[in-house]
């Protein structure tokens, strides 16, 4: 069996706890993800691994919460996602609202930011389904 394609996590450093949980759920599940907290050591330049991890990732699951569609970050790898063409699974905090979202968010269906084991699940049945509709 091969490998599943690779999944990269992009959120902020104030969303960590529920990522981390996320991340947790999505791997026990068989997903091979890309995460930065896992991928850099302490002290390592991050930048050149970061592009790295997005150029090597089929899908990109977009945090989108308050703390970061405010970062410059969020928005590198929101345009790099997308520019790459790659596919991209936003996930969004429920107190935000359609008009506060970036325009490539608002113009995709998402899913709504709940319990991390949850929103895994949702996350790999998107994956799942998306990769059989490719063969």
């Amino acid at each position: 069996m091969s490998e599943s394609p690779q999944v990269f996590i992009s959120s902020t450093y104030s969303d960590r706890d529920w990522i981390r949980r996320f991340v947790d759920q999505l791997q026990s599940a068989g997903q091979n993800v890309w995460y930065y907290e896992r991928e850099v050591p302490v002290g390592e330049p991050w930048a050149d691994k970061l592009e790295n991890g997005l150029r090597n990732s089929e899908y990109i699951v977009l945090l989108v919460s308050p703390t970061s569609i405010n970062s410059s970050w969020f928005n590198f790898e929101l345009g790099a996602s997308l520019g790459m063409g790659k596919r991209v699974i936003p996930i969004v905090a429920k107190d935000l609202k359609a008009g506060e979202l970036p325009g490539p968010i608002r113009s995709r269906r998402y899913i709504a930011m709940d319990s991390p084991e949850d929103v895994a699940k949702e996350v790999v049945d998107a994956l799942t389904a998306t990769e059989k509709s490719t063969y």
